[in-house]
C-alpha cells in the first residue's frame, strides 16, 4: 500500500489527449460444396489520415474432408480432414515522444522540450502466417488427432514524424505543419514450428463421461531482419545489459558482458494435459501445463554475487510444469 501510495502522489509532468480518426473497411466472401469442400476469403483494411497510408490484411482459408468424399462407408474412421489458410493482421499505436524510450532500445533523435510536443512515433506491428493441418477421427471421435505446421513472420515498425516547423528560420517558437516522416526502422521476428494435439473418451454412458486431452507444441523463434537501433537490450537490475537482439538467433537473448550468447529465454515447446469428468449435472475439470528448451536470468543469485556483469552460472533452465486449473462444478 505504501508503494501505490507513492505512486498516486507522484506530480504528473505531462498529460497527453490525442484523437486521430480511422477508417475501415472488411468484407468476407464463403464457399461450402455439399461439406465436402470449402473455402473462406476475407480482406481488412485500416486507414489513418494522420498518416496517410493504407493498411491491407487479407486472408483465406480452405478445408477438405476426404473422409466424406472417398471413405464415407468407414466405420472405423470418423473423420478425415484437411485444412490450410493464409492470413495477415495488423496493429498500430500512437507514441508520444517522451515514450519513444520504451519502443526502441536504440538511439532516437533527440529535441528540445520546448518543440518535442510536434515529434512523435507510430508504433506497427504486421504479420503474416500460414499454417496447414491434418484432423483424424476414430470410432465416432472417441479417439481423435490432430497434427499442424504453421510459420509466421512479425514485421516491427517504428516510424517517427514530425508535424510542426520554426515560425521563421532560426526561431526558437514553432507552429503546426503538415505530417512528415523523419525516419523509421524495422525488424521482422520469425516463428515456424509444429503443434500435435490427441484426445480421447474411455467412458461414455448415460451418467458418465470421461473425456482425456493432450497438446503439444514446438516452435522456433528468431530474428530474421534487425535494424540497428533495435540491436541493444534493455538494462535490467542495476542498469546491466543483459539481453541483446542478434540476427538468426531468438528474440532478447541472454547474453554476457562481450555479447556472448548464455542463454534463450524463449521457450522451445509448450504442452498441456486435461480431463473432464461428468456424473450427471456434475462435473471436474483439472488442466496441467507446461513450458521447457528455455533459460532465465536468476537475478537473486546475480545480485548476491555479483553486480556488473552476466555470468553464465546465473543462467538456469525454466522449464516447468503447473497445475493450472482444477474447478468443480454443477449445471
Amino acid at each position: 500500500a505504501k508503494g501505490l501510495n507513492i505512486a498516486a502522489s507522484k506530480a504528473m509532468l505531462h498529460k497527453y489527449d490525442c484523437k486521430y480518426f480511422a477508417l475501415g473497411m472488411f468484407g468476407n466472401l464463403s464457399y461450402d460444396w455439399g461439406g465436402l469442400v470449402g473455402a473462406d476469403v476475407a480482406f481488412r483494411t485500416d486507414y489513418t489520415p494522420e498518416y496517410g497510408d493504407w493498411k491491407m490484411y487479407p486472408s483465406a482459408s480452405a478445408y477438405w474432408d476426404i473422409r466424406k468424399m472417398f471413405l464415407q462407408s468407414s466405420s472405423d474412421l470418423s473423420t478425415l480432414r484437411l485444412e490450410g489458410g493464409y492470413g495477415e493482421s495488423g496493429k498500430e499505436d500512437y507514441v508520444p515522444y517522451d515514450f519513444l524510450g520504451a519502443y526502441t532500445p536504440g538511439e532516437y533523435e533527440k529535441v528540445d522540450a520546448g518543440v518535442s510536443s510536434y515529434y512523435d512515433g507510430r508504433s506497427y506491428i504486421h504479420t503474416k502466417e500460414w499454417n496447414v493441418s491434418l484432423a483424424l477421427g476414430f470410432i465416432e471421435d472417441r479417439v481423435t488427432l490432430e497434427a499442424g505446421y504453421y510459420d509466421r513472420r512479425t514485421r516491427d515498425i517504428l516510424d517517427f514524424y514530425c508535424s510542426g516547423k520554426p515560425m521563421r528560420e532560426g526561431s526558437m517558437y514553432w507552429d503546426a505543419a503538415d505530417r512528415i516522416k523523419t525516419a523509421s526502422q524495422e525488424s521482422i521476428v520469425a516463428n515456424n514450428g509444429v503443434e500435435l494435439s490427441v484426445g480421447g473418451v474411455p467412458v461414455r454412458t448415460r451418467d458418465w463421461n470421461w473425456s482425456v486431452n493432450a497438446n503439444v507444441a514446438y516452435n522456433i523463434n528468431r530474428v530474421a531482419e534487425l535494424a540497428v537501433q533495435d540491436a541493444g537490450g534493455m538494462p535490467v537490475g542495476w542498469d546491466i545489459i543483459a539481453t541483446r537482439n542478434i540476427k538468426g538467433y531468438p528474440v532478447s537473448s541472454i547474453v554476457d558482458a562481450e555479447g556472448n550468447i548464455l542463454g534463450n529465454p524463449t521457450p522451445k515447446y509448450h504442452g498441456s494435459v486435461g480431463t473432464v469428468l461428468r456424473w450427471k449435472d456434475l462435473s471436474l475439470d483439472v488442466l496441467a501445463d507446461g513450458a521447457a528448451g528455455f533459460d532465465i536470468l536468476n537475478m537473486n543469485v546475480m545480485g548476491v554475487s555479483n553486480r556488473v556483469a552476466v555470468k553464465e552460472n546465473y543462467i538456469e533452465k525454466g522449464d516447468f510444469l503447473r497445475l493450472a486449473r482444477v474447478s468443480l462444478g454443477y449445471e
